[in-house]
């Protein structure tokens, strides 16, 4: 379902200095417009170019890449990428996006997610983010991702996730995987293990959180081959991430289970994503890049967001700000929301499809 698709894209108008970041941005801009006019076959590569997409996670905070990827997709410029690569929430992103349901995967933050305390409880302790409810009650069921659509997609889509043993990132793709498995791979992306107890298991191992490896996959693009990238970050360029002294403390006792090679990972997860991000905004990785971030901190919600308000303010903001990049008049794109009676289920897990 791809809900509130524009069928042609709109005139180009002038890009506003400072929409858009990354060493080589005009060449990638260039490359997805060409594509655009041409009608190009996606995943085809018949120009001579791989160009793909890198979304970062968040938790809630990926709203901010997921309504981005609503745009993307009403400007018709989601027809154009070879390949798309996610972290966490960010998996789910590239995975409805490759489905053609991104606007309605979207809704599922400000409509489903947020307002009642099901998803997120910050004191449940045991806890305090419900990876269950967010799989059983609305991707596998109430708003339920087409699988199979990914997996037909000629596109590859890939989402990272982190070996419960020894630590390491891997990446799992539309193309080696079932359907079942593909969606078991992108819940173990999303499955933080400091506030969710779900592991996933696939093809004998434990997999769990896609960020502590890659918290924005770019190096995995870079390796794949991808010779141009469009980036969508969940934070703004200055953003830095910090282990607080409670998440230390809450660390130890969540994760007394895994074994010491993993602990190790964990603990290196913010130094993971300032590498990475200090790269992207610095000496880049060596290919064309096109950044399409978040520049007012107050058009980030937070990670942990509840509130329905500020999370349909943040997908609104994305919205303009991709528009903008790509020179397309502000309001050419929207979101959508379900109709009453696809808002809520009631917290049980009675015949809820597992993943």
């Amino acid at each position: 379902m791809a809900a509130g698709a524009c069928s042609t894209a709109p005139e180009a108008q002038p890009v506003p200095p400072g929409i858009v970041l990354g060493q080589g941005h005009e060449e990638v801009r260039a490359v997805i417009e060409a594509r655009r006019l041409s009608g190009y076959v996606p995943g085809s590569g018949s120009d001579g170019n791989r160009l793909c997409l890198v979304v970062q996670g968040g938790g809630m905070r990926g709203i901010v890449g997921s309504a981005a990827a609503v745009a993307l997709d009403q400007l018709g410029i989601a027809q154009t990428f070879d390949a798309m690569y996610g972290t966490s929430a960010g998996a789910l992103t590239v995975a409805y996006l490759a489905a053609g349901q991104i606007a309605y995967g979207t809704s599922i933050y400000y409509q489903n997610l947020a307002g009642h305390g099901h998803f997120i409880d910050r004191w449940r302790l045991s806890e305090p983010m419900d990876i269950g409810f967010l799989f059983d009650q609305w991707i596998t069921r109430g708003k339920a991702l087409d699988a199979d659509a990914v997996l037909a997609s000629p596109v590859r889509v890939a989402v990272s996730a982190t070996d419960a043993g020894d630590g390491r990132t891997r990446m799992f793709d539309n193309r080696e995987l079932a359907a079942r498995e593909f969606v078991s791979a992108v819940r173990a992306s999303t499955s933080m293990p400091l506030f969710s107890d779900n592991r996933e298991t696939i093809r004998g191992r434990d997999y769990v959180d896609g960020f502590i490896g890659a918290p924005v996959p770019v190096a995995p693009a870079v390796s794949d081959g991808c010779t141009h990238m469009l980036i969508l970050p969940t934070s703004t360029p200055e953003t830095r991430d910090a282990v607080s002294l409670v998440e230390r403390i809450y660390g130890l006792f969540r994760m007394g289970g895994f074994p010491a090679a993993f602990r190790d990972a964990f603990a290196r997860r913010a130094d993971a994503y300032n590498t990475a991000v200090g790269r992207l905004y610095g000496e880049g990785f060596g290919i064309p890049t096109m950044i399409v971030a978040p520049r007012d901190p107050g058009s980030v919600p937070r990670s942990s967001e509840t509130d329905p308000e500020p999370l349909v303010a943040a997908a609104e903001a994305s919205l303009r700000r991709v528009e903008a990049a790509f020179g397309a008049p502000a309001g050419s794109t929207r979101l959508y929301f379900a109709p009453e009676g696809m808002q809520a289920f009631p917290d049980d897990r009675a015949g809820a499809a597992g993943s």
